[in-house]
């Protein structure tokens, strides 16, 4: 599958249902395009989040629909082989466009050893609300004490932005 019709493909999940197909339905051909998916699929998922296609070629749903399903997507790939993926996506965390699809990514593998990924973060003073949100859900996904413990460092950071990342935080202490 070519990078236009990944693209198209995504994008047609948030087409409007129409009058053959229910929420349920559009939900299962999700599901089941997914299970389709192999792991050579991963670097074509990567490269739209690290150079985005124009809105026109994902219409009509918006970039956060749009991501989501490539990092919903990412992360059921990625499951398959999670350790070796880790390392992987990890330094893309680097780049600034594809850093919130990544954050949530590894936080979805659920592995401990995704902190020693998402640690480094905390220290960024370029971090925006969203990103601020998705680490504190991530840390939340993977658990533990480390995590815990970086979800009290964050809730100190004069960086934090909004009420809502504190509440996020709150959120993802319950889970730890």
């Amino acid at each position: 599958m070519n990078r236009t019709e990944l693209v198209q493909t995504l994008a047609n999940f948030f087409a409007p249902l129409g009058p053959f197909v229910s929420a349920e339905e559009r939900e299962t051909q999700w599901l089941g395009w997914l299970k389709t998916l192999q792991e050579e699929t991963v670097p074509s998922l990567l490269d739209l989040l690290i150079n985005p296609p124009q809105a026109d070629d994902y219409e009509p749903a918006s970039w956060q629909e749009f991501e989501f399903e490539v990092t919903e997507a990412l992360t059921a790939i990625c499951l398959r082989n999670p350790q070796h993926w880790l390392e992987v996506l990890g330094p893309q965390l680097t780049n600034p466009s594809a850093r919130p699809g990544i954050i949530e990514v590894i936080g979805g593998l659920g592995l401990a050893e995704g902190l020693s990924w998402l640690k480094p973060l905390i220290d960024k003073t370029d971090m925006t609300t969203d990103e601020w949100v998705r680490l504190a859900c991530s840390l939340g996904m993977i658990g533990g004490p480390e995590a815990r413990s970086l979800l009290k460092q964050m809730e100190t950071l004069p960086e934090i932005p909004a009420d809502e990342v504190l509440k996020e935080i709150k959120i993802a202490m319950d889970y730890c």
